[in-house]
């Protein structure tokens, strides 16, 4: 898995909304995904991102806003 993880340039966390959960019918999952890739991606909770690659990020808003983010993102 390491290897793998290590051949990406990005990985981009899509959150949750503000309020924390979307529709679904499992609120308390969905909180609890977010919060497990959260300690994974920034707080390296595996332990798989320490060679800094891939770089974490996190995108907010509407996809319209986090298109032309992801695009700064990838040419960094």
């Amino acid at each position: 898995m390491a290897d793998a993880i290590e051949a990406l340039d990005l990985i981009v966390l899509l959150p949750l909304p503000p309020g924390g959960t979307m529709e679904t019918e499992y609120p308390a999952l969905q909180r609890s995904v977010d919060r497990e890739l959260r300690s994974i991606l920034f707080d390296d909770g595996l332990s798989v991102l320490a060679s800094g690659q891939p770089r974490p990020i996190t995108l907010r808003g509407t996809p319209a806003k986090r298109l032309p983010a992801l695009e700064r993102a990838v040419l960094r």
